[in-house]
């Protein structure tokens, strides 16, 4: 059986096919894409944008942001490696401090915010691999995509595409995301082929909505140098990467090679309101975008009718000096009034109780849909008992679980990927920090010389809870739990085993997360000079003595004392007798 897709490298039929399933995919991807557009129009709330716009004075949706993302991706994701077999435990502790010095070194944990936050309002995609360049190019990618080392990018929505004949990702013939390079990276690499054609421009053209791609409307930002827009496209059928140019500046791929990753691809979606048959999901956002819409409605009215509010002092004809006496008087005074019936306080407008519980209504409905969000974030409590709130917490967490999981299960992908291409690829190499026991970090460099077992030797999954913030409080209280719970109970057994508890570190991590200085606690908390004597009630000696009838304990103490005298230095040699 031959090879079609290589067979057709300089075939036109390839990229003209590829481009019309990129038009299909915007036109079916545009209303979602639409909607995407809108949420965030909610979300900024009239920030970017200098027209009119009707305000939304309880954002709904930005507070669905802030309980959620905080919640699913605040820092850098931390990995967990078992092996497969107990002889590998110590290479497996090497391969999770690997994992997680990369995670650190690409930003990981930005990245994965980034690609949650578009997961929240229409689909998280991620590209990940080795990045391709050599010893002329340098930061093709970016500051934190070095030639040969692994990466892990987040694709803007409207830069993905894919055969939007699959009904999920494993019935897909191609997927692809267009990117902007470096014109030089084209020129001097030597990676690419047949881009005579291509389109170099000091500058990038930015489509920000599916609307403005189906009118071909474009945005065009000037760049200090000249930039390429390309396209990568993975084909699983047959394993490759091809790179292909923009519509219109060219008919042949420019680069054809071998995919080298795990079986799935570079390409990695997040989605967490999932729908038959269909790749594109149903962004959690969008479900309560109505009550958006009502609650905020209802609010714009309620300021109307509290702005209308007023109090006025109505007064008969023949009252207008008993009026103008009252008004003019200070609080608390005292005026003389002829009829004081003759004047009577009305008020006006105002908003109207039926609207508060209303609201209250529409906000409560609003959280149930969101998975109890309100609760979930701390923003309510419903329950009247300590117990009931904490059951109550227990169950609306469940819907927030299954997110996380959502997120762990993208981010165990990841890791994977990291590790096959670290027990693949003959050229990386890694150096990392080990602490041994009782020393200080040493370096261990992981190359594929130094590598044990293979990537089926190793179980890899994610910390849990690792890549969300606790504050210091919470923190302080769970190495409490820790130290009361486990560590106490089991001191004396860990005793015997040559295990001690760390009582100085201890206190210097608890009063760190209590916003104390090291040096505040050393003013009361400090190690103190141990002075051992084997002085205790006299004893005759026995004997043992020197010339000058000094006995060992005798010598050892007055040695310490003229150590304390030196300032701890050692007592100058005796050269009497030289």
């Amino acid at each position: 059986m031959t090879n079609k897709t290589l067979d057709n490298k300089g075939d036109t039929s390839l990229v003209s096919t590829l481009h019309r399933g990129i038009k299909q995919c915007n036109k079916v991807c545009g209303p979602a894409l639409a909607k995407k557009q809108a949420l965030l129009g909610e979300y900024a709330n009239g920030w970017y944008t200098d027209a009119p716009t009707s305000r939304r004075p309880m954002n709904m949706v930005a507070r669905a942001v802030k309980l959620l993302l905080p919640l699913l991706a605040s820092k850098n994701p931390n990995a967990m490696t078992r092996a497969r077999v107990i002889e590998l435990a110590p290479a497996a502790e090497v391969m999770r401090l690997t994992l997680n010095h990369l995670s650190s070194k690409i930003r990981l944990g930005a990245t994965m915010r980034e690609v949650v936050l578009n997961a929240l309002f229409y689909m998280g995609i991620i590209k990940k691999g080795i990045c391709a360049g050599g010893p002329r190019i340098k930061d093709a990618y970016g500051a934190y995509h070095d030639a040969g080392q692994l990466f892990c990018d987040s694709v803007h929505p409207e830069d993905y595409k894919f055969d939007v004949s699959a009904r999920k990702k494993e019935e897909l013939d191609w997927e692809m995301n267009w990117f902007y390079v470096p014109a030089e990276y084209i020129l001097d690499s030597g990676l690419y082929d047949n881009y005579d054609k291509l389109n170099i421009a000091y500058g990038k053209d930015i489509k920000n909505s599916a609307e403005e791609i189906a009118k071909g409307n474009i945005k065009h930002f000037d760049s200090l140098k000249p930039y390429v827009k390309l396209g990568e496209v993975y084909i699983p059928s047959e394993n490759v990467l091809i790179t292909i140019p923009a519509d219109g500046e060219g008919t042949e791929p420019i680069r054809t090679v071998d995919y080298t990753g795990p079986v799935g691809g570079p390409f990695d979606l997040l989605s967490f309101d999932i729908f038959p048959e269909s790749i594109v999901p149903i962004a959690p956002l969008f479900v309560n975008l109505d009550l958006h819409y009502f609650i905020n409605i209802m609010t714009r009215k309620m300021a109307r009718q509290a702005n209308r509010e007023k109090k006025i002092l109505a007064y008969q004809g023949n009252a207008a000096g008993d009026a103008k006496r009252v008004t003019d008087a200070v609080d608390g005074g005292s005026v003389r009034v002829d009829d004081v019936n003759a004047m009577k306080e009305i008020e006006y407008g105002g908003t109207a109780d039926a609207s508060y519980k209303w609201v209250e209504w529409l906000n409560a409905k609003w959280s149930e849909q969101l998975g109890n969000a309100n609760l979930i974030g701390g923003l309510k409590a419903d329950a009247g008992t300590l117990g009931q709130e904490q059951m109550m917490q227990a169950n609306a967490s469940a819907s927030i679980d299954d997110m996380v999981g959502q997120v762990h299960t993208l981010l165990k992908g990841i890791f994977e990927t990291f590790a096959f291409h670290i027990f693949t690829d003959p050229f990386l190499d890694i150096t990392v920090s080990k602490r041994k026991a009782g020393l200080y970090n040493i370096p261990v460099h992981l190359t594929a010389d130094t590598r044990e077992g293979d990537f089926w030797s190793y179980n890899f999954d994610v910390e849990p809870y690792s890549m969300q913030r606790m504050n210091p409080q919470m923190r302080m209280r769970r190495i409490m739990e820790i130290v009361q719970g486990i560590i106490v109970p089991t001191l004396p057994l860990a005793m015997q085993q040559g295990v001690q508890l760390n009582i100085p570190a201890l206190v210097k991590s608890i009063s760190r997360d209590m916003d104390l200085t090291d040096s505040e606690i050393e003013e009361f908390y400090n190690v103190a000079t141990k002075v051992q004597s084997s002085l205790g009630p006299y004893q005759p000696s026995k004997g043992v003595s020197d010339s000058m009838g000094a006995s060992g304990a005798s010598k050892d103490l007055n040695s310490i004392q003229q150590q304390n005298r030196a300032g701890g230095k050692p007592s100058p040699p005796n050269t009497n007798n030289v």
